[in-house]
């Protein structure tokens, strides 16, 4: 197959005479062209022998092409496929026909068919999907700034509240947890939620002289100690606002629970008595 050189036939030089098929009789002949080539070669025993060869002009690369460039969502991962070619070379020195983004960025492969080579550039960019709901810049409010508006950033294809209405922002009236789901064009989501709770002031949201919740950060396991005689109801929820465990502290004890079966993250702790309910942060830590 002839690339880009002109190909050198040659039958050998241990022969006594050479005849190829254009009527020349060098021992060596340079094929410019494309087509079939042979020639009679005669020995040292006085012997023909005729050999043949087709000769083809290598057809233009076919260039590589990696397609438009792509948005993914946070955390996912898309695959780029160069097609099919001899060799391939990416950005990272890998060389397998396709190549795995995990991350935004340029990414280029070279790719070889035998004669020629190709280049080509694709671009995988991130959307963000964060979402922030913080009302004055915190995740929980006292239910004194009740009513507000609670909106959700712009910028979001669709927007979903857990209490069914799918517009950007909602009316808040009541105690409770308002979390959104948002999803992009490109159907990435973001999720947040904000709690409104019942407290006299904003510094309410931590610890309380009736009862102290420990370790926090948690490990295995969180205790609750009771400094009044009352009894308090303490329950447990999740970001999103479900109930993960509901007991009761009678008296001056203390009620430890296991948090074993709880992913890392930011719970709510609740505790009630018959005039008051105060909320606490929790961190669990694995």
């Amino acid at each position: 197959m002839i690339c880009e050189e002109p190909i050198i036939l040659s039958p050998g030089a241990d022969f006594l005479s050479y005849e190829w098929n254009n009527n020349t009789y060098a021992p060596s002949l340079t094929a410019t062209e494309d087509g079939l080539y042979r020639v009679r070669v005669k020995g040292h025993s006085g012997c023909f022998i005729t050999d043949s060869v087709n000769v083809l002009n290598a057809p233009a690369i076919t260039p590589v092409d990696l397609g438009p460039n792509r948005v993914i969502c946070q955390g996912q991962t898309t695959t780029i496929t160069a097609g099919d070619y001899q060799t391939y070379h990416w950005q990272d020195g890998s060389e397998n026909s396709s190549f795995t983004a995990y991350l935004a960025g340029q990414y280029w492969v070279t790719v070889f068919d035998g004669c020629f080579i190709s280049t080509d550039t694709g671009v995988v960019s991130e959307t963000i999907t964060d979402l922030n709901l913080n009302y004055t810049g915190k995740d929980s409010v006292c239910k004194t700034v009740l009513p507000f508006v609670l909106s959700a950033p712009a910028g979001f294809e669709s927007y979903l509240w857990t209490n069914g209405l799918i517009t950007q922002s909602i009316n808040v009236t009541a105690i409770g947890a308002y979390s959104v789901t948002a999803a992009t064009a490109q159907g990435c989501y973001g999720r947040d939620t904000l709690w409104v709770i019942d407290c006299l002031s904003l510094n309410d949201i931590t610890q309380t002289a009736s009862y102290r919740c420990f370790p926090n950060p948690a490990d295995n396991q969180i205790t609750i100690e009771s400094f009044t005689e009352n009894e308090l109801v303490v329950s447990m929820y999740s970001v999103s606002g479900q109930l993960l465990f509901m007991d009761k502290i009678a008296g001056k004890n203390k009620l430890s629970v296991s948090t074993l079966e709880y992913a890392s993250g930011l719970y709510l702790i609740q505790v009630k008595n018959e005039s008051n309910t105060w909320h606490q942060k929790l961190i669990i830590s694995h």
